[in-house]
């Protein structure tokens, strides 16, 4: 009985070793890990990226210079101090102007006065033409341009689209080919300096006209039958009638029918139609005019358009619906007119057999 007493008393106390043991090694292993998180907590905050602080306004520099006493003594003899040009247009109390620095390569008016001691501090000069350490002042508003820069910029624009009438620009030279054949009852539609269909028909009938081959390509041979250096553009100046002329055409067919007339409604409609062009390409010749507030006396630059003179009387017309061009010809069968048009889409609205004109308004 003692025997199996003591062995019992044995067991246990080997159990009791065993499952302290078991949980010495777990609760070691749940301190490293607790270790191991706690020092990655801190590295991440230690190395993550921390936001910059945020930028203050610095205040303007001073820049003193020191002179040699040679140098202060030539400046003091011969100053080289200006006042700054006046603006044609200062900039009322409600539209302030804007003030801003050009490259030190700008040429300056304005130099910047000289110290007359060494210790002495010249605040910084921001006068249009002052010579700054950042580089030249310059005046820069958004006050409209006064008259006399308008009229400068149209003559400066004007002379310049007639010195590129001759260049070798592609725009100039389809708008040049454009014109010359309008000028002789060519019309390849509204003048746009684009060479599209309507341009390309026009210039293989000028060229079997001209005895070339009808390619609708502007090459050398092409150019080379537009005789003359003539203008390209004219001016032409907004009269109080073609102001008085505007109207406005309501959106409804209703309101449409009960108008007057159907004439234009802003003076750059009026004028593109007036001289045969699209009114993207009039924009184009006139960058600096604001169409909204065109009125009388606007001078726009336009195409300097001619009436057509024939050399004798249409006698036959030839519609060509393939082709949708109107030409006119004379008895000996030589083409006088050329004009792109559209007529009758619908196929059943088309007319068929020889057509007669019978009466003529003139």
């Amino acid at each position: 009985m003692e025997r199996r007493l003591s062995r019992i008393l044995r067991v246990g106390r080997k159990r009791i070793r065993n499952n302290n043991r078991s949980n010495g090694t777990q609760g070691h292993a749940r301190w490293w890990l607790l270790g191991v998180m706690a020092i990655s907590v801190l590295g991440w905050l230690w190395l993550r990226p921390r936001p910059s602080p945020p930028v203050q306004p610095s205040a303007p520099r001073v820049v003193t210079e020191v002179l040699s006493s040679q140098e202060k003594s030539a400046a003091q003899e011969e100053p080289t101090i200006s006042s700054p040009p006046p603006h044609p247009d200062p900039a009322p109390p409600h539209s302030p102007a804007l003030v801003s620095v050009a490259p030190s390569n700008t040429p300056a008016t304005n130099v910047a006065r000289v110290p007359d001691s060494p210790g002495e501090v010249v605040p910084p000069d921001v006068s249009v033409g002052a010579v700054t350490p950042f580089g030249t002042v310059v005046m820069r508003t958004n006050l409209p341009k006064s008259e006399a820069e308008r009229a400068l910029e149209r003559e400066s624009s004007f002379a310049l689209s007639n010195g590129l009438a001759g260049a070798s620009g592609e725009v100039w030279q389809v708008f040049q080919a454009q014109l010359m054949m309008a000028r002789q009852g060519i019309s390849s539609g509204s003048l746009d300096g684009k060479l599209g269909t309507q341009t390309r028909g026009a210039l293989r009938a000028w060229q079997a006209r001209q005895g070339l081959t009808p390619t609708g390509n502007l090459d050398a041979a092409t150019r080379q039958s537009f005789s003359g250096n003539e203008e390209l553009v004219q001016e032409h100046v907004v009269t109080q009638e073609e102001l008085a002329g505007l109207v406005q055409i309501p959106d409804s067919w209703l309101g449409k029918s009960q108008l007057n007339r159907m004439d234009y409604e802003t003076v750059l409609e009026m004028v593109s139609e007036k001289f045969q062009s699209h009114p993207a390409w009039i924009r184009t010749l006139n960058p600096s005019i604001d169409w909204t507030q065109a009125g009388v006396g606007t001078v726009v630059r336009v195409p300097k358009t001619t009436k057509v003179s024939l050399p004798s009387r249409p006698s036959v017309l030839r519609i060509s619906l393939t082709h949708r061009t109107l030409q006119a010809f004379d008895e000996s069968q030589r083409l006088l007119l050329h004009f792109p048009c559209s007529i009758a889409r619908d196929v059943n609205k088309r007319p068929v057999g020889a057509l007669r004109v019978e009466k003529v308004a003139s």
